[in-house]
């Protein structure tokens, strides 16, 4: 967040939130407190997966896509775990 945000309710109380906690905190300590920052670390696993096993599940159930993902995942972490 900018040095000059500030931290007025008007709509978003967990912003102001934030704002407060990061004005409160240095800036990097407050990105370590919640790890904010490591979401590039699971879009690049999701890439790897997509690259591998393709965007789209083949089930048609909720419950059987939610599997298939699973199994898919798995799968991804015996590769990563043997490499």
């Amino acid at each position: 967040m900018a040095k000059t945000s500030v931290p007025r309710c008007d709509g978003s109380y967990a912003r102001k939130k934030a704002v407060i906690e990061q004005q409160a905190l240095r800036p990097k300590a407050w990105s370590r407190t919640h790890r904010f920052g490591y979401g590039w670390r699971v879009e690049g696993a999701f890439s790897v997966i997509k690259r591998i096993f393709g965007e789209y599940v083949t089930a048609r159930k909720f419950v059987n896509m939610a599997k298939e993902v699973a199994m898919k995942a798995s799968i991804y972490n015996g590769f990563v775990a043997t490499a």
